[in-house]
């Protein structure tokens, strides 16, 4: 059975910023899986902020392209008191 592996966006963002690498999203590899709120989802994508209380911060979108596996979690509140639906979503192969 195939473990699915949780991204470590926080590590690598580092790596990326600190490096003077930055692009717009981060591109999901077969097997990664995130929560999050969905902020777009058309043509083939999906587009996931795992941050969604830390406001719109394009570096954290995680773009998952088809085939991808959503579940929708349950609906959240940030400290802010703004609500959001958080989703798991996974790249399938």
């Amino acid at each position: 059975m195939r473990q699915s592996r949780l991204l470590l966006l926080p590590a690598l963002l580092f790596l990326l910023t600190s490096s003077g690498q930055t692009q717009r999203s981060l591109t999901a590899r077969v097997g990664d899986l995130a929560n999050g709120e969905v902020v777009r989802e058309a043509q083939g994508h999906l587009l996931l902020n795992p941050k969604p209380c830390s406001g719109a911060n394009p570096e954290s979108v995680i773009d998952f392209h088809e085939p991808y596996k959503k579940r929708p979690l349950q609906n959240k509140t940030c400290p802010n008191g703004r609500t959001f639906e958080e989703f798991s979503v996974e790249q399938q192969g």
